[in-house]
């Protein structure tokens, strides 16, 4: 990992500062500041030299925040920047990503997800699906997947991990652990990150966890899956 030194963070959630602030504690990543003022984060990438820009605009709307996403690329072009927020419009994430952020991270994510996000960040080890140009009759990539990875992939996008998934599937980790690899390759993706951002991204992962079919009645356990 290229190792960032100093990061500033941006919330209008003081509880959401503090436990960005523990993460990055994690990651021996120094924070030089904790604002809730947009205008006042500019004005700090502009003065001081920051690796790492975190930021949350959890009441500006996708446009409101892509453009500032764009502002803050601007005020420090090294700088990497992540968005983080508790809501999951493709559209808005679309936007994010377009606009220069490195990884839009949602607030629902584990902390050792989010520390894997960050780190990810800067080794470029994850890279944004974009779907070849392929003939009218050749099926997308969502479409190949079968109802079992649909499930499991929703759940990930929600920010389950792999044992949660097996305990709400009755289903053991290694049997998700295979279908998730079923799934990077089907997406063309690395990792669960990836995958987790492509279904967001293309609108896939949609349907509430607690209301997939598969959840409504348990399943027998060691039944095929």
């Amino acid at each position: 990992m290229r190792q960032p030194t100093r990061a500033l963070i941006l919330d209008q959630q003081p509880v959401w500062l503090d436990a960005l602030e523990r993460v990055l504690g994690q990651l021996d990543i120094e924070v030089a500041a904790k604002l809730e003022d947009p205008a006042a984060a500019l004005d700090v990438l502009v003065r001081e030299r920051m690796s790492l820009f975190m930021l949350a605009l959890e009441h500006a709307d996708g446009s409101e925040e892509a453009e500032y996403v764009r502002a803050a690329r601007a005020a420090s072009k090294d700088t990497v920047v992540l968005v983080c927020s508790s809501r999951r419009d493709p559209i808005r994430i679309s936007r994010v990503l377009e606009a220069g952020a490195a990884a839009y991270i949602l607030k629902t994510l584990s902390e050792e997800d989010v520390r894997c996000a960050i780190r990810q960040a800067f080794e470029r080890t994850i890279y944004l699906f974009t779907p070849p140009r392929r003939r009218p009759t050749e099926p997308r990539p969502e479409q190949t997947l079968t109802e079992r990875e649909l499930e499991i992939l929703d759940l990930v996008a929600a920010g389950r991990s792999n044992s949660e998934v097996a305990r709400m599937l009755w289903v053991s980790e290694a049997t998700v652990k295979l279908h998730l690899s079923h799934i990077y390759g089907k997406l063309g993706v690395a990792n669960r990150t990836a995958a987790a951002a492509w279904a967001h991204a293309h609108g896939v992962a949609t349907a509430s966890a607690d209301l997939l079919p598969a959840l409504r009645a348990p399943r027998v356990v060691g039944a095929p899956s």
